[in-house]
């Protein structure tokens, strides 16, 4: 089967968007963009979608410029709406992720009923890696999912082979992007490619493994709303009930209360109060403690 049928199937199948909705195809210039951009165009009739085009220039680069023209131009050729927008990000710690965040929000801003973006096979096994070694837990090792929150994943089963073939048979014109080789992403990424001498076909094999811990996150989090019907009480947790509850089970309550009072989530704090749950700090005042029985979050 080809890539433009296995696409259009996973679409489908996976109800990433229905007929008439509009989808903004979020597109870099890179091979994994511009593959999904001539896909999704090829492909319109059978999946419905009306097409919108945006791309971001982060300003990092001298090139960015350029590329970002490149995709109008291409965009307008196919017949689509293109949106360009140049970000102002301050130099600075975090600097990636804080790009990141703007290019989501100037991506949602568009206004479509959802954003399509070109993560595929190996995007899926990278964000493990990247998490893992943040210290994740279960719900944030987990895979990315097709369709979550108004974005979407056409070309999530696709593996960076394919997407290459299909460029290079189509004769697809693309850009590489050198400015995350320095990050950790980057990094992780020259990794992976190491991994497969190690262990063949190590990419499928991370992503099918985050698939799965995802489908465990899902069961654990129906689990959880369960306990937290037991143990609410009043805006916190009857501490009684709570401490009849299984360890983890205590930990992924503790965060579902932050969550609730919209308070961080610092899971080693955390884990503290629930060896010893009488009072512990949480950042931006926030203060995880027990009173007359009951776990709460206050704020001073």
């Amino acid at each position: 089967m080809s890539i433009q049928k296995r696409v259009l199937q996973f679409i489908k199948n996976e109800k990433l968007w229905s007929t008439g909705d509009r989808v903004c195809i979020a597109v870099s210039g890179g091979v994994d963009s511009m593959v999904l951009l001539h896909i999704l165009h090829r492909t319109q009739r059978a999946h419905g979608g009306i097409l919108e085009v945006c791309t971001v220039n982060h300003q990092f680069r001298n090139e960015s410029k350029e590329e970002c023209s490149f995709v109008v131009q291409e965009s307008k050729r196919l017949g689509l709406i293109a949106h360009s927008v140049a970000l102002e990000i301050q130099k600075g710690g975090n600097l990636y992720e804080r790009a990141r965040k703007e290019r989501q929000k100037t991506l949602k801003n568009v206004g479509c009923d959802v954003i399509a973006t070109g993560h595929h096979q190996a995007d899926q096994a990278e964000t493990l890696l990247y998490r893992l070694l943040r210290g994740s837990g279960l719900d944030g090792i987990s895979s990315m999912k097709p369709v979550q929150n108004g974005w979407c994943r056409p070309l999530l089963n696709e593996s960076k082979e394919a997407i290459l073939s299909f460029a290079q048979q189509e004769k697809i014109q693309w850009f590489n992007d050198p400015s995350n080789a320095p990050s950790m992403r980057g990094k992780i990424r020259i990794l992976l490619s190491d991994l497969d001498s190690i262990h063949g076909a190590s990419i499928p094999a991370i992503a099918r493994t985050a698939s799965l811990l995802s489908e465990d996150a899902t069961l654990l989090n129906e689990y959880t709303k369960a306990a937290w019907e037991r143990c609410d009480k009043r805006g916190g947790l009857c501490m009684q009930t709570w401490n009849q509850e299984p360890q983890g089970m205590q930990l992924r309550l503790l965060k579902k209360l932050c969550i609730e009072n919209q308070a961080p989530i610092r899971a080693n704090i955390l884990q503290q109060f629930r060896k010893k749950p009488i009072r512990a700090q949480l950042p931006r005042g926030f203060w995880l403690l027990c009173e007359d029985g009951l776990i709460l979050i206050q704020r001073h």
